[in-house]
């Protein structure tokens, strides 16, 4: 009984040593962290940002100082710090939401490992009212326990105050943001008012140059008022020649108008001539194009032979330039006619090819048929499989219940038997300590 009460007394004290030596690592991993954010706070109101913030604050308050010249420079200075700063808030949030975990995750083991001690005292005995355990220790890893959870509760408290800080800062940063925005707007609308007064200059330059024209005009006008009637005599000298070429121009005219006539013909001939040569050519190209003799046509005929030397003369009768009984040329009715052969053969080839996938269709449904009642095949193999294996699933629960009774009840017979260990080491001792007198008696005697 002493042998086995000194292995548990032993196993005690390792499992008590084990758990200081995790709070203490614990402890250096807090007082780092609690260093950690001494370091993020110094800089946060230390850095160039935050005296910058409170530097444009200052002239903010007084607008009227600020320079018109640099108010583009500093909101741009200020755009980019900005994302800087927005920038170094999101990994400060995310390292902030990292050690929060690593934080909570401690405290978790911490609470667990402690209630893990609580119930192996409860359930063993072997406890602080023991008589030969000695729990000093185990008290002051109790304590210092609690000390932990207290400064991980204080450490919470302060990463909170500097997410309500970093908080306040994104604010005033947004503040200067729209700020910013608002100067860009309001520079917008002054460049839109430059650009107005440059209109309306140019618009008042432009009138008083046509003002100084009209003016150039007015005495150019009174100079010839004042010239008239030096003219009169010659203007009815002129009226009277001009009355007898008359008559001239008259005749003139109307030998104009049967020619402008005839000529009038002529062109809307020589239109339908050019719409007619014109869809016979594109007939032409397109049949060299499909016999790939398009190139090899412009590499060895010259545009003017496409044009007949009779055409190339300025006619003037319309029977010349549209015949009624026109032939074409036997070379391009060979080429219209070899080009109509090919796409028959092409159409012939392309049934033959339809022929060949309509086919090819039929036998991959065919094909797809097959796979279809394979599927199905296997499908049902599947669910007959699912059905044996969930038989042999519920016969496995049922032996794990009935094992898990079984050990249920050996567990309550190494307690009962604990505890009938328990009370007779303590008769014992009990009866040791009324022996250790009487013996004592007998020495002195």
């Amino acid at each position: 009984m002493e042998e086995g009460h000194q292995a548990d007394t032993l196993d005690m004290q390792r499992e008590l040593g084990r758990i200081n030596e995790a709070v203490e690592h614990f402890g250096v991993q807090l007082d780092a962290l609690n260093n950690e954010l001494i370091t993020i706070q110094e800089e946060n109101q230390t850095d160039d940002v935050t005296q910058q913030i409170a530097h444009f604050e200052e002239q903010m308050r007084h607008k009227k100082d600020i320079a018109a010249e640099d108010a583009l420079d500093s909101i741009v200075r200020l755009q980019n710090q900005l994302k800087i700063v927005k920038r170094r808030n999101q990994l400060l949030a995310r390292e902030n939401t990292v050690q929060q975990k690593q934080l909570n995750d401690r405290a978790a083991f911490l609470k667990s490992t402690t209630q893990e001690l609580d119930r192996i005292s409860y359930v063993t005995g072997w406890h602080e009212n023991f008589v030969d355990v000695d729990l000093s220790e185990q008290t002051t890893f109790r304590d210092s326990i609690r000390d932990m959870v207290t400064l991980i509760a204080k450490t919470t408290q302060e990463l909170k105050v500097a997410k309500v800080l970093i908080k306040k800062k994104e604010n005033v940063i947004l503040t200067i943001q729209k700020e910013s925005e608002m100067t860009n707007e309001h520079e917008k609308k002054l460049q839109k008012v430059y650009n107005d007064i440059r209109v309306r200059q140019r618009d008042t330059r432009e009138l008083e140059a046509k003002l100084q024209r009209l003016h150039t005009e007015n005495n150019a006008i009174e100079t010839a008022l004042s010239k008239v009637d030096d003219t009169q005599i010659q203007v009815a000298n002129s009226i009277q020649y001009m009355e007898s070429d008359k008559e001239y121009l008259a005749d003139a005219v109307t030998e104009m108008k049967v020619v402008c006539r005839r000529q009038d013909n002529v062109v809307k001939a020589q239109l339908a001539r050019q719409q007619q040569l014109q869809k016979r050519l594109d007939h032409v190209l397109k049949a060299l194009r499909e016999m790939r003799l398009e190139k090899e046509f412009e590499r060895n005929v010259a545009k003017s032979a496409l044009v007949p030397s009779a055409s190339r003369e300025e006619p003037e009768d319309v029977d010349m330039i549209l015949p009624e009984d026109e032939i074409i040329p036997v070379d391009t009715h060979r080429l219209l006619y070899k080009d109509n052969e090919m796409m028959r053969t092409n159409v012939a080839r392309k049934n033959m090819l339809v022929l060949e996938k309509e086919s090819a269709i039929q036998a991959l449904e065919s094909k797809v048929a097959l796979y279809i009642d394979a599927h199905n095949t296997t499908a049902m193999r599947g669910d007959d499989i699912r059905a044996t294996k969930e038989s042999e699933l519920g016969v496995l629960t049922s032996n794990l219940e009935a094992q898990h009774e079984q050990y249920k009840a050996e567990l309550d017979v190494l307690l009962h038997t604990n505890q009938k260990l328990k009370k007779a080491y303590c008769d014992r001792y009990q009866a040791i300590k009324h022996r250790r007198p009487l013996k004592s008696k007998r020495a002195t005697r």
